[in-house]
């Protein structure tokens, strides 16, 4: 289980690595900051998404709009569809995308360097 909610948000929920490893899972929290997401948090996502890509993994945050941006940006960096119409349907918890980029810029930001650094 990858969990993208930071420690101090008031969704974060501090008894979840202890449930996660007692049903005998795996736990990784990567504090991903609404306000600045960064690259090292995409390379830290993919890391552990590759290493476990033989398993199922659950990807979660508090509304979704971390959790299905970074599963995009890891597909992106796995070689799929890089067209506006994958982003669309990968992001679809964040509605119209026009809008919502216009309201989060730094999602956009790093939406496209991710989209850049691996572009075919």
């Amino acid at each position: 289980m990858i969990n993208l909610i930071p420690k101090d948000n008031s969704n974060y929920l501090a008894a979840e690595d202890k449930l996660v490893t007692d049903a005998g899972m795996v736990y990784h929290n990567i504090e991903v900051d609404w306000q600045q997401p960064t690259m090292e948090d995409v390379a830290q996502f993919i890391s552990i998404m590759e290493r476990n890509n033989d398993k199922s993994i659950l990807v979660h945050c508090a509304l979704n709009y971390r959790a299905s941006a970074f599963y995009y940006l890891y597909q992106l960096s796995q070689g799929v569809d890089h067209s506006d119409n994958a982003m669309s349907q990968a992001l679809s918890p964040w509605g119209d995308l026009q809008q919502s980029f216009a309201k989060y810029p730094q999602w956009k930001r790093l939406i496209d360097e991710v989209r850049g650094k691996y572009q075919q």
